[in-house]
């Protein structure tokens, strides 16, 4: 079970990752399908809906330093690499905008991403040190199925206040951040529950808030709105029925490689065709893409993971013992 589920996984990483590319490299948002979803965010909410599904159950078996030793090592190594590619191909503002890219935490200090894409990794790592500082305080509200419940109904919470607190008082309020956290805490009750009228519940609520939350921002057009509801409600739908999956995709490379294709589809494609979007350049910048995050994942991601799991085993159990 678990085996399947884990190439199940393995095979939407990797689609995800492609339909990120289709939106930055094709006119697809400017098509009749384009105009309700946003085929790129829905790839992204997929991505989060796989890292709160994975990293919740990772977190219970390993210590604080563990999971914070296996994060950055999972993470860091990979995304600095496409900085010096992105500064190459894109350019930078500054020496401080540089410097707060490399931290991933640049959009919280007010500096731009030197590629796009960053934006949904100031999410991701919000997530993970939100988990580690409940892990290091030792509150153990991520222990057990209940306690997760807890924590995504707190969040949901925060995102209900966020959309109220935006409406009325703070129009510049970034709901992705809080709307991101949630959907990851709801994969994480998905595994925990598997109960489709969370799914539902979830869902359904997504309109309102992203109505209530954008319909005053004058660059946001009403049909902006409904394509976002529509792409957040498609993917949440799209991952629990992923997870009923009765085969095992044969896919394990694809999804082994996404994260290097997220990272770099940007600048390939800039590089290459100079924004000039089509199908050719989607299949074209697909390829290359893969191709360099294959060659970078056996050259730099696998060995600073073996690393970071070196690390944490002789760190912590050493500390333990």
């Amino acid at each position: 079970m678990e085996n399947r589920v884990a190439n199940v996984l393995e095979a939407v990483r990797g689609l995800a990752a492609l339909l990120v590319i289709v939106q930055h490299t094709t006119n697809f948002k400017n098509t009749h399908l384009g105009y309700y979803l946003d085929i790129g965010k829905f790839g992204v909410v997929i991505f989060f809906c796989i890292s709160g599904y994975l990293m919740i159950a990772s977190a219970r078996k390993k210590s604080p330093g563990e999971f914070l030793v296996s994060r950055f090592f999972r993470l860091y190594p990979m995304y600095w690499v496409s900085i010096f590619l992105g500064i190459i191909v894109l350019g930078f503002d500054s020496l401080a905008q540089i410097f707060f890219n490399f931290t991933m935490f640049q959009q919280y200090f007010g500096f731009e991403n030197i590629i796009s894409v960053y934006w949904t990794l100031t999410i991701e790592i919000a997530f993970y040190a939100i988990v580690f500082l409940l892990m290091a305080a030792n509150i153990k509200i991520i222990s057990g199925p209940r306690s997760v419940l807890n924590v995504f109904f707190g969040f949901f919470v925060f995102l209900l206040l966020a959309t109220l607190i935006k409406f009325y008082f703070v129009k510049s309020l970034p709901l992705a951040i809080f709307t991101g956290l949630s959907v990851m805490f709801y994969a994480a009750v998905v595994r925990d529950f598997n109960k489709p009228f969370l799914l539902l519940l979830l869902a359904m609520l997504i309109f309102p808030i992203t109505y209530v939350g954008y319909k005053n921002e004058a660059v946001v057009q009403q049909f902006s709105v409904l394509r976002y509801s529509v792409t957040y409600s498609l993917a949440l739908v799209a991952f629990y029925l992923a997870l009923k999956c009765p085969f095992s995709p044969k896919f394990k490379f694809f999804g082994e490689y996404s994260y290097g294709t997220y990272l770099f589809h940007v600048p390939v494609f800039y590089l290459i065709f100079d924004g000039d979007r089509s199908i050719i350049a989607f299949i074209v910048t697909a390829v290359v893409t893969l191709v360099i995050s294959g060659l970078l994942h056996h050259i730099v991601e696998k060995p600073f993971i073996a690393i970071g799991k070196e690390f944490a085993r002789k760190k912590f159990l050493v500390s333990r013992a």
